[in-house]
């Protein structure tokens, strides 16, 4: 009997931990509300941006971290005077949101590579901030410049070359994020397709963990192997890393930034 409550005992605290860490890069707006001394992050147009944001929030468009509509990043210097410009360092402690969740993904994987580390995602975006009657403007806050020493993490990013050398590796999964239609007019070597759509709610939350793991185990994506996510432009491919790295804690996950796009270059 005591055997069998020690184990139940640790099996509760495993789970309890394992919630824990997926809370701590996901926050609901009921937190945000309540959070001081963060920065709020809108990663939309400066358009929408214009038009209502969250109040407070500075703007750093998904887009301005491109080179080209073809995706690409900007050089981590380039990135991080765009970032410091909006005040924020690799130090602050940073809340992104978009519409979809897409551009926030996008600009969570930018901010891990360029090496920060406090910055997590509003869940439901937009949608939950509504919900919850968090306070909107289009009143631009007042910013103080930062300074944004990246430090580059290269483990979490695939070139070209590393794809090619990784395309008979038992040990490695692609996995094409795009909608079917795309996958199936041409993928990425034995590439396993998985739509960002299915990783979202149709009211822009996160799927549950259960759900997730179910649908990555089905394609044959298992924390055991070296996953390699790709896309058209890397959007939707930063997105699932978001995914598999924070939610289901895969350990070894990378974007390839050039996708689809550089690879039929």
């Amino acid at each position: 009997m005591k055997n069998i409550k020690l184990i139940l005992s640790v099996v509760l605290v495993s789970l309890l931990i394992g919630q824990t860490s997926f809370a701590q890069k996901l926050i609901t707006a009921k937190e945000l509300k309540a959070k001081k001394g963060v920065i709020i992050v809108d990663t939309r147009k400066a358009s929408d941006y214009a038009k209502i944001h969250i109040k407070g929030a500075v703007n750093v468009d998904k887009n301005s971290l491109d080179k080209s509509d073809k995706g690409f990043m900007k050089s981590p210097t380039e990135m991080a005077a765009i970032f410091g410009k909006n005040g924020i360092s690799r130090d602050s402690e940073i809340v992104l949101y978009c519409k979809s969740g897409m551009n926030a993904g996008r600009v969570y994987w930018i901010l891990t590579y360029l090496g920060a580390k406090n910055v997590k995602i509003l869940d439901g975006q937009m949608t939950a901030w509504r919900a919850a009657r968090g306070p909107l403007t289009k009143v631009k806050p007042s910013i103080k410049k930062a300074t944004f020493t990246p430090a580059v993490n290269k483990s979490i990013l695939a070139s070209k070359s590393y794809v090619k050398s990784k395309l008979s590796s038992s040990s490695t999964i692609i996995v094409d994020s795009r909608k079917p239609e795309y996958y199936n007019a041409g993928k990425i070597g034995s590439a396993v397709n998985i739509p960002f759509e299915k990783l979202m709610t149709d009211k822009h939350n996160f799927q549950d963990k259960a759900t997730l793991q179910a649908l990555f185990k089905k394609a044959g994506v298992t924390s055991n192997k070296e996953v390699i996510l790709y896309c058209k432009t890397g959007l939707r491919a930063s997105h699932m890393y978001f995914v598999l790295k924070e939610i289901l804690k895969y350990p070894k996950v990378k974007v390839y930034d050039g996708s689809y796009n550089e690879w039929t270059m």
